[in-house]
């Protein structure tokens, strides 16, 4: 008797432990570039290793862990072109379908009542919202009063099913984990149609995260909350003008901040935005983020060699003064800073055992050696002397900097550099003035000025 107990038990157990246990599984419609994947956890602004695996025959297949915490996952199938598919888990099994070289339109899911409840959703809710848009976009237009009766009438009974299917929607998404994307992800639309586009603007402007909670911890354990301050801050907010533009930045980055009382998404947010101008080039707003913001977090929030290295990148953004480079010439000691007999100068950072820099610079001597108003400035990341020497006597006309120490050569690291050949363009200021990718952007840069 006792036996029969035991085994009741274990047969209990082994069937509970079956249902915590839930897969992520698929195909792909097409092979794709790399037969690796990666699945991860996003939490915010970060991404948590699970698991990986390796496709056959283009299917794959994740055994989640019981007890796996439901969220927004993230499967990563082409590392090298950062393609990957996002999904909702909440302790179902999932199985996708989709064309690895455009999702657009392929993702199918075979299995997960979340994920058809969001893609059925996004895709009903698009096209009475596209009637909508066109509706108030043609009210722009300076139409004859008899018309603007009927658009009204047709924006009005749009409108209805828009908040119609939301609500539908929402019932629906009750109790599950997608009801809050469901509902986060609902678009402002006025009662009526502007025929002010300003004023339209301004209402969009001001009701444009009316449906997000900042609380919710299902949005903040999502990029959800931060794709859409993406989108206030760099597509809502937009201006010709760079000084104007950089003043909507700030005032629309303020307003976001007003509205985050959570910690981590502060930081996150940060981190971010930090990231985003320093990559833009805005040394303005890199600057303002560190003053405004990065210098309020806690310490413990603050990393030194962050801030370090991002404003190493400030030396040499466009319109920055390049870091200055000393060498010795049969004159004795010389440097970029008392060149005066240029109105461009080209630095490049290159190396003799570079093939690319081997391959390149030979069209850009013959292209520059008879164009006076520029002068190179040629550093050779180096371990030694040899073949630098030999290769370096090819281009008489460039001004030769022996650069010791490869990569860790003090004039590679003021400037940045981790690959050759590397470009800088500067003009008789020695202000960094254009980065070309390669010899070619170099010709067109000056083309385009006629030289």
């Amino acid at each position: 008797m006792m036996m029969i107990k035991k085994i009741a038990v274990l047969i209990l157990l082994i069937s509970f432990g079956a249902q915590g246990q839930h897969t992520i599984s698929g195909k792909m419609t097409k092979t794709a570039k790399a037969d690796w994947l990666i699945l991860y956890k996003i939490e915010g602004g970060a991404q948590s290793f699970i698991a990986n695996t390796k496709m056959i025959d283009n299917q794959f297949s994740f055994p989640l862990k019981s007890g796996a915490e439901p969220g927004i996952y993230r499967l990563f199938y082409q590392m090298e072109q950062q393609s990957y598919l996002d999904f909702i888990y909440n302790n179902e099994d999932v199985v996708v379908s989709f064309d690895p070289s455009d999702l657009s339109g392929t993702v199918i899911f075979e299995k997960s009542k979340e994920n058809n409840l969001f893609k059925k959703y996004t895709e009903a809710i698009a096209v009475p919202q596209a009637t909508l848009d066109s509706l108030q976009l043609r009210y722009f237009q300076g139409i004859d009063a008899k018309r603007e009766v009927v658009i009204r009438q047709e924006y009005t009974a749009k409108l209805k099913a828009v908040i119609t299917m939301q609500k539908q929607f929402e019932t629906s998404a009750h109790g599950m984990l997608v009801s809050h994307f469901i509902k986060a992800s609902e678009r402002y639309n006025a009662n009526a149609p502007f025929k002010d586009a300003s004023k339209y603007l301004t209402a969009i402007k001001t009701h444009f995260f009316d449906a997000v909670d900042f609380n919710s911890q299902a949005l903040l354990k999502s990029t959800l909350i931060t794709d859409r301050i993406v989108d206030y801050v760099f597509y809502v907010n937009v201006s010709s003008d760079g000084a104007m533009q950089n003043k909507l930045y700030k005032n629309s980055i303020a307003e976001v901040y007003n509205k985050i009382s959570n910690k981590k998404l502060t930081k996150e947010l940060t981190y971010y935005l930090i990231k985003r101008f320093a990559n833009q080039e805005n040394k303005d707003l890199t600057v303002f983020m560190f003053d405004t913001y990065y210098n309020k977090l806690p310490q413990a929030d603050q990393d030194l060699a962050f801030k370090e290295a991002t404003f190493s990148k400030l030396k040499i953004m466009l319109n920055a003064k390049a870091p200055n480079i000393t060498w010795q010439d049969f004159g004795g000691n010389s440097s970029l800073y008392a060149l005066n007999d240029a109105k461009y100068y080209v630095v490049l950072f290159w190396s003799a055992t570079c093939g690319h820099c081997l391959h390149e610079i030979p069209i850009l001597y013959d292209y520059i050696k008879d164009k006076k108003d520029i002068k190179v400035i040629a550093v050779g990341l180096e371990n030694g002397p040899d073949p630098w020497n030999a290769e370096m006597s090819k281009y008489p006309n460039f001004i030769h900097v022996f650069g010791k120490n490869h990569w860790q050569n003090q004039f590679a690291r003021a400037y940045e550099i981790h690959a050759t050949p590397t470009y800088l363009i500067l003009d008789a200021d020695k202000r960094i003035v254009a980065k070309p990718y390669g010899e070619a952007d170099v010709k067109a840069f000056f083309d385009k000025l006629k030289m």
